[in-house]
Parts: structure tokens; sequence; C-alpha cells
């Protein structure tokens, strides 16, 4: 958006799909990554009967998650090893109630679980692994040989259970609908390759040096200041653990941007993962939803 409105062309609207923004609040050491993962791992709890939140719905769920997360949950990975034993475990007790895992798990890990360990834990004594992109999918694990390292994109149910579709499809259209073809080998998802050769750089407009990881929230702050009339839509899963949801809007509320502004963005999160249009239901009420996004966009 940024760089395009740069060579003189604006946007009436922008749909942002299972989003991530700020590379930054992953690195290790720092607290924001396990708060923003925090209302997936509750939904995620909630969808395979761990949760013990008293809630009736995901709505009430995901709220007092949301709630939970940015308050006392904050509070106590802010304070570190100085917080108190006994809020310590107090925080640790209502966290359990939300995502499923043990307190004593909780306090090993001072509060801080992350995305694998959680798909790994969540089923444990089931032998089930939940899946990444969408935590709804199940995979059997008890043992496997070897601890090296696995592309946690492809070592996954969800990607095993919609990926040969997927690509059938895409390739089907590729070539038969707009009649592309090439003799280069299309490889999806090739992870594990690529992010090790590729550059994270990023030159942030009003930084002057290249951010060692990623922040395009920047880009996307300068973009809507510099067009007032531009909407963005945040579209994305809550049981999606790649991209969380959560991660959108907190980026998105610390761009500080004219209320004026702030009104051009919207957020619609849906009951599924990384992978959206999976449900049927679901595509349903997206393709209302951007329809209705493309209308007030276009509005003149």
């Amino acid at each position: 958006m940024h760089a395009l409105q740069n060579r003189g062309i604006d946007f009436n609207g922008v749909v942002m799909l299972s989003t991530v923004l700020n590379w930054a609040e992953n690195n290790l050491g720092l607290d924001q990554g396990y708060i923003n993962m925090l209302p997936s791992f509750a939904a995620t709890a909630h969808y395979h009967g761990r949760g013990r939140t008293g809630a009736d719905t995901l709505a009430e769920v995901i709220a007092q998650a949301k709630d939970f997360a940015g308050g006392d949950y904050a509070h106590a990975l802010q304070r570190g090893d100085l917080i108190d034993a006994a809020a310590e475990r107090t925080v640790a007790e209502r966290l359990s109630t939300l995502i499923g895992l043990d307190t004593a798990l909780l306090l090993k890990n001072k509060l801080r679980i992350d995305m694998e360990q959680y798909r790994y834990a969540l089923l444990a004594e089931e032998g089930r692994v939940v899946g990444r992109f969408d935590t709804r999918f199940l995979a059997e694990h008890q043992f496997v040989i070897g601890t090296g390292s696995h592309d946690p994109a492809t070592d996954d149910a969800a990607t095993a259970g919609v990926n040969s579709a997927h690509l059938s499809t895409f390739r089907e259209h590729v070539a038969g609908d707009l009649g592309y073809e090439s003799g280069l080998h299309y490889r999806h998802l090739h992870n594990m390759e690529i992010s090790r050769a590729w550059d994270w750089h990023h030159k942030a407009p009003g930084i002057d040096a290249p951010l060692p990881a990623p922040n395009v929230a920047l880009d996307l702050s300068a973009a809507v200041r510099r067009n007032p009339h531009l909407k963005v839509a945040f579209l994305g899963g809550v049981y999606d653990l790649a991209t969380p949801f959560a991660s959108a809007e907190h980026d998105v509320s610390h761009l500080y941007l004219a209320p004026a502004l702030r009104e051009n963005i919207r957020f619609r999160f849906y009951e599924s993962g990384h992978m959206t249009f999976v449900d049927e239901e679901i595509v349903k009420r997206m393709k209302i939803d951007l329809a209705a996004f493309y209308a007030d966009s276009t509005h003149s």
C-alpha cells in the first residue's frame, strides 16, 4: 500500500487475510507474542472441551481471554522474576482454566507457552497434536524417532487436510482457466529453504536505518495517514496459531491513528483457521462481509 501510493496508485480499500504485521513481537525474550497468542489458545481449548471458564459460547471465551491477556496476564509477564509467588500461581491457575494446560506446567514455564509446545501439550494424554494453521484439525502423535527440525507449516494436520485439494484446484485454474503453463516446478510451502535465505531487513517509513525484523504496521500507518479515504479490512480465523488474530488488533491499536482514520479500519474474525475458506458456511459469511466492504470502500 505504502509503496504503491508513493508511486501514484491510491487505493479505496485493502483486505488483509490472516495477517502478520510485526515480526519483532515474537523475538525470544519478549512478552507480547505470548499475550497475542492467548485468545487463540483459549478458543482452541474451548473447541476441544479442555477449557474450564464456565462460558457457554466461544464469543464469551474469547472476551474473557482478551481481557485477561491484556490485564493480569500481561502484568505478570512484565514483572518477570519480580512477581510474587502467590500472584504468579493465581495467574497460572486462571491461565489454566482458559487454555486447558496444567497449572504446574504453566508455572514451570514461567507462564510462557509457545505455539509448538501448546500444540503438543493440549491433548498429549490422547497422543494427539492440534493443527498449526487450524487447531480444529488433529494428528496422531505417539513417538517419533529423531528430534531434528520440522517445518511447522508442513508438519501440520491442517495443512495435510486441505493441501492436496487446494493445490489441485489452483493448478487446474492456472492451466485450464487462465491458460498459463510453465516448465518451472511450483514449490508450495518451500519454507525451510526460503526462510533461511530471506533478507528480513525492512526500511520502514520514518525510520532511517533498516529494521532487522520487519514491522509493516509502520507502513500501514503511513499509508492510512497519507490517504484518509483508504479503508482496510482485517479478516482471519480464531483457530489460527500461525497468525493469531489478536496480534493484528494489538498492532493497529498502537498506531495511534486519529479517530476519523481509525474508523476506516475494521476487523472480522471467523470460527475458522488460517485458511478461513475451508468451511463452506464461513465462505458464505465472508462473501457477505466482503461485498459490504467493497460497497463501502467504493462509495463516493
